[in-house]
């Protein structure tokens, strides 16, 4: 069974199906059979708890459901005020020193995944952490192509191999409802620059975060000198139905003229923070699970 996410925050005018949505099911998009299900309309208080379930459909509506969906673990959770302020309607956080997942998905297809270590969940968004010598998989065809070679649709008997992360420490920051993550790339403790990956914004999972890598990055010194890069492959995705149109991609690149301005005045997150990170040397490198699963049918 899975984990139960740590906390869920719910306003209460937020209606069953948006909740659901925030939870992961947009676009199209189909939740896990055993994910979570919020019950709004059942309050255990005044104050702003709820009951939050998991999906079972080994159980009949008569053992507990929400709008017709049978549930089991039902437990009380309560609203933390951060996230409203934020502009959450639900979230599951995910506890520091908790290892998930993080995902890129194409079509029906699980692209890359990287374990890593959660550092922080807040309004400020997830701060992760992966480290030299951990796991990650990406999706490589039968010919030895990655996507950067060829495009998914194209892959021949596509399957996601297990390599090692060579080198570089990362720290990885996922603002809340940004079409951007941040990277802090660090070599035996010192920081080396920052990497600005354009992507959808982030859906959470119960063990982990699903996002659409969108190619086109930003990679950045330390003195704050910056370049685009995969210009090309970018260009050459446009118009392609697995990846973007026209108007997303003026989007995507609008998106990251507006980083740039950051990184120029040295704004947050280029004004320094985070680069004396330092990671409890007791914390091991990370593995993902076995077997894995180039079709996890999170998407349609």
């Amino acid at each position: 069974m899975p984990n139960q996410p740590a906390r869920v925050g719910v306003q209460s005018t937020v209606g069953a199906e948006q909740v659901l949505g925030l939870l992961g099911r947009s676009g199209g998009e189909r939740l896990r059979d055993d994910g979570p299900v919020i019950d709004e309309n059942h309050r255990l208080d005044g104050t702003g708890v709820f009951r939050v379930g998991y999906r079972d459909p080994d159980l009949d509506s008569a053992g507990g459901s929400v709008h017709g969906v049978p549930c089991r673990s039902w437990q009380p959770v309560r609203v933390r005020r951060q996230l409203i302020k934020a502009g959450y309607a639900a979230a599951m956080l995910f506890e520091p020193g908790k290892i998930i997942s993080r995902r890129y998905l194409r079509g029906r297809w699980c692209t890359w995944v990287q374990p890593m270590r959660v550092i922080a969940d807040n309004e400020d968004g997830l701060l992760l952490w992966h480290p030299a010598g951990s796991d990650f998989a990406r999706l490589v065809d039968a010919d030895g192509k990655t996507q950067h070679e060829v495009t998914v649709d194209r892959m021949r008997d596509p399957k996601l191999v297990l390599l090692t992360w060579q080198k570089y420490d990362i720290l990885v920051l996922m603002p809340p409802r940004a079409a951007y993550s941040v990277w802090w790339f660090f070599r035996d403790g010192t920081f080396t620059g920052w990497y600005v990956n354009l992507e959808t914004p982030y859906r959470r999972q119960p063990d982990g975060v699903d996002t659409n890598d969108l190619i086109l990055d930003i990679v950045v010194t330390p003195d704050r000198q910056w370049e685009w890069k995969d210009v090309d492959e970018f260009d050459g995705h446009i118009g392609n139905p697995l990846y973007f149109d026209r108007a997303t991609a003026d989007a995507v690149r609008a998106e990251g003229e507006r980083l740039i301005k950051l990184i120029a005045a040295g704004d947050f997150p280029f004004d320094g923070t985070y680069t004396d990170f330092r990671p409890d040397q007791r914390w091991p490198t990370l593995r993902l699970p076995a077997p894995l699963d180039p079709q996890p049918g999170l998407a349609e």
